[in-house]
């Protein structure tokens, strides 16, 4: 369960950065603070704003903590593969997208190569 749901959200946040660019990077960031409010995990959803309560149904870390419950306490009895397809298909949906994106992939020699996140500093 875990696996499949971080290979979910690399697959998400690949297809955002390669859909984007950059700006994917910020837009992960904030999908993931309000999935992290939405999600009902932290707190039980009921308690949030009507705003929270309307996403919680359709963001995919819902599926990954519903998924955890049954797999660790045998919650939501019987639906944890419902949990795992909708988590696929989002997987499956990323991936689509980031291949089709596939526009932003260069292929750069070795001896040209510069990392963006080393800097020379002094």
């Amino acid at each position: 369960t875990t696996v499949a749901g971080s290979v979910t959200f690399l697959l998400v946040i690949l297809a955002l950065n390669l859909l984007i660019g950059p700006a994917g990077r910020i837009l992960a960031l904030v999908l993931l603070i309000v999935q992290l409010a939405a999600s009902g995990g932290s707190y039980p959803v009921e308690l949030s704003s009507p705003f929270f309560q309307a996403l919680h149904t359709f963001i995919p870390v819902t599926d990954v903590i519903n998924a955890l419950r049954h797999a660790m306490f045998g919650a939501f009895e019987g639906q944890y593969w419902t949990f795992m397809g909708r988590m696929g298909a989002v997987a499956l949906v990323s991936l689509i997208v980031a291949l089709l994106s596939r526009r932003r992939w260069v292929y750069t020699e070795d001896t040209n190569f510069r990392s963006p996140i080393i800097t020379d500093v002094g």
